[in-house]
């Protein structure tokens, strides 16, 4: 059998936190006043020396303007295209699906099943990239509308896409029927191929 419970709704128990912070504050008033005393007085001392030399002047001088929301949205674009370039090397996707089709079938004659795997990790690495574009072409329609931001990262995500239909259709190939699809391959019957 457990103790009874005081509160039986979240507002009682507010209430009951609030008395006890105002309790304890009204006993304790003293020291913490002299707490925040000494904090705002390290503050202040800290702020006249760094005032007094005159190298914080030129400091103030250099810094940059703080970016805008969307500036810094189109950083995160840009920085999500470079992530999106290296996990496919940098190769137009025709090359890219090649190299993978190819690393697929050496890797596969060993281990067919972590061949899969690997095709199916490059399928999350890409959709991983496009979660988060699309996270950020949220912010920026809600930012500038379908301005020019906008419309570079609709471009990566149509790239991202396409690739990640290549992908898709080769580990789906790879999972029905392995020596099919390398036939088809070799002879260019591959939708990406044509």
């Amino acid at each position: 059998m457990g103790r009874p419970r005081l509160y039986s709704t979240p507002d009682e128990v507010k209430a009951a936190n609030c008395r006890k912070s105002t309790k304890y504050y009204k006993r304790n008033a003293e020291s913490i006043s002299a707490k925040r005393r000494g904090a705002r007085l390290r503050l202040r001392s800290a702020t006249s020396k760094q005032s007094d030399s005159p190298s914080s002047t030129t400091n103030l001088a250099e810094q940059p303007t703080p970016k805008s929301d969307l500036e810094l949205l189109q950083d995160r674009v840009t920085s999500l295209t470079k992530q999106f370039n290296r996990l496919t090397e940098g190769l137009e996707k025709r090359q890219y699906l090649s190299k993978v089709i190819k690393g697929y079938e050496t890797a596969s004659s060993s281990e067919p099943d972590q061949a899969k795997d690997a095709i199916d990790d490059r399928i999350k690495a890409i959709n991983k990239v496009q979660e988060a574009l699309s996270k950020y072409q949220r912010l920026i329609l809600n930012l500038e509308g379908v301005g020019k931001v906008y419309k570079a990262s609709e471009e990566l995500v149509s790239r991202m896409k396409s690739y990640e239909g290549g992908l898709t259709e080769i580990w789906e190939g790879a999972v029905v029927d392995r020596t099919q699809f390398l036939a088809d391959f070799r002879r260019g019957r591959l939708s990406f191929l044509k």
